[in-house]
């Protein structure tokens, strides 16, 4: 009986020292966004709608160059209305 505990707290150390060392190099929950590029956290900041002030995910957003410049935008209707009152 004690030969048998002794064996699974091997094991469970044994797993644990694996899962450790496997997340290390890159293949746990961070090490796999890093492997899928999703290491950039720029797309989550948070920005303002130059049109109607709303915030929202840079990610989410709709952009336009406009002169060099680069803007998001909420939606394409507040685009729309920023390009119309700057033409």
């Amino acid at each position: 009986m004690i030969k048998l505990l002794f064996f699974c707290v091997i094991v469970y150390c044994g797993y644990k020292i694996l899962q450790t060392a496997l997340k290390t190099v890159g293949f746990g929950e961070a090490g796999q966004a890093q492997m899928n590029g999703n290491h950039d956290n720029t797309a989550n900041v948070m920005i303002q709608d130059p049109v109607c002030g709303v915030y929202f995910a840079r990610k989410d957003g709709v952009s336009h160059r406009i002169g060099g410049k680069e803007l998001c935008f909420c939606s394409e209707e507040c685009r729309d209305q920023y390009m119309l009152a700057h033409e």
